[in-house]
């Protein structure tokens, strides 16, 4: 149904009163409904404005009934569509945003607002299914394209106890006096302010907003873990991490020395564990340059965090390198040549550089001992390898046996049904 047929329909309205209809219904016409909205939405804009409270109320009460269930019993058919369900329960809110930006500031909104922005953020960001994940990790990424960081900071400094405006801030809990102050200036001041910003400052009176901007990082990071991620999730991803640790560094607190370290251990764990895969490795040298390239003045303390990261790309030993993934470290060293200090920068790398090269020689010295002094403990780790290689390689020629027969089972069907159609 296009713009122009909806349009000449005379009663507009009691099409609408009839979708609302379907979702009080079961819920195929319940995913139907969902989608006839965001067919609404894109047309009417900010005159759709009207039906939002009672759409938003909708949506909250079908997230909060969906819960996953991690039993593989006979339930596989169920969940798969209660997380289509939810992916366009989502995807509406997506097109509220898009389409009707001005819901964000409606003050009568506000209050639905955090509670979805809540149960997007504790139900869906590290949901199993993969596409959950995609739209909510969207959804955020629209809502921060509504402020600069520098903008968010400025107008959260009023709102963070005296413990996270002094630089040195490393505190979690703050005193029971200082969050009463925070509660009278939340009452009456956050309601004009951005959405973002009073979700952070009201999702928990117990913690700093700053902490739940690291949480957020962290989900983030968490997102980054597995290996089919999509180029376009990635982006999201990165864009998102990006933003969220700009407001940690802007904030000048210590914040953000957990998220680097979050960081460091995910490229140190696809680098050893999963040498072939880049995904993590390529995302967070990607998250170095865009945060080098803005904020490179007040990140100077952390040089010797991000530079190992890029030096064991560079200098990778040549049975496990990966070009693409080397080039990109490459101009990611040159982008910190040009705004960082390049006399700094080639003194840390240089020790980067030498405390590696050491290490490896250690290691290599203590091998060749215990090869002398132990024999048996060198020839069990070569045997667990031989083992662990044909245990591999056996894996991929059955999945290859296996692929082999669902092809010939598909072109057999894909004969029977043209030989029907001859018929």
């Amino acid at each position: 149904m296009n713009t122009f047929s909806i349009n000449r329909i005379p009663k507009q309205k009691g099409l609408l009163n009839f979708v609302f209809i379907w979702i009080n219904d079961k819920i195929e016409h319940r995913c139907l409904a969902l989608q006839l909205f965001i067919l609404f939405i894109e047309i009417e804009h900010e005159q759709f404005d009207q039906y939002l409270i009672d759409i938003f109320n909708f949506i909250e009460q079908e997230i909060n009934n969906i819960e996953y269930n991690d039993d593989n019993n006979n339930n596989d058919e169920q969940q798969k569509f209660n997380d289509q369900y939810i992916y366009h329960l989502i995807n509406v809110l997506i097109y509220v945003i898009k389409y009707c930006p001005n819901s964000l500031e409606i003050l009568q909104l506000r209050s639905i607002w955090l509670k979805l922005l809540k149960l997007i953020d504790e139900k869906c960001l590290l949901h199993p299914h993969i596409w959950v994940r995609f739209l909510s990790t969207q959804f955020f990424g629209l809502l921060f394209e509504r402020n600069k960081p520098e903008d968010i900071i400025q107008h959260l400094k009023k709102y963070l106890p005296k413990e996270d405006n002094n630089s040195n801030s490393t505190t979690t809990i703050e005193n029971g006096s200082s969050r009463k102050r925070l509660k009278k200036s939340i009452q009456s001041n956050l309601d004009s302010e951005p959405l973002f910003i009073h979700y952070i400052t009201t999702f928990d009176l117990s913690i700093s907003p700053l902490i739940k901007i690291q949480r957020l990082c962290f989900c983030s990071c968490s997102q980054l873990k597995p290996s089919d991620l999509t180029e376009e999730f990635c982006l999201q991803i990165i864009k998102n991490l990006i933003y969220l640790s700009k407001l940690l560094i802007l904030s000048k607190s210590n914040y953000f020395d957990l998220v680097v370290k979050r960081c460091y251990r995910l490229t140190t764990y696809e680098s050893t564990k999963y040498p072939s895969e880049i995904t993590r490795r390529s995302s967070i040298l990607k998250w170095i340059a865009a945060l080098i390239l803005d904020l490179s003045s007040y990140l100077t303390s952390y040089l010797k965090s991000f530079l190992p990261i890029i030096e064991r790309e560079i200098e990778r030993d040549e049975t496990t390198i990966n070009l693409s993934l080397k080039t990109l470290a490459q101009d990611v060293f040159d982008v910190f040549k040009r705004h960082c200090d390049i006399h700094l920068i080639t003194s840390i790398y240089a020790d980067i550089a030498k405390q590696r090269r050491t290490k490896r020689l250690e290691r290599k010295q203590k091998l060749a001992v215990l090869a002398i002094n132990q024999p048996e403990i060198i020839y069990r780790k070569k045997r667990l390898k031989q083992t662990k290689r044909l245990g591999l390689g056996k894996k991929k020629r059955m999945k290859a046996i296996e692929n082999a027969k669902k092809n010939r089972r598909k072109k057999s069907i894909n004969k029977i049904s043209d030989d029907m159609d001859d018929f």
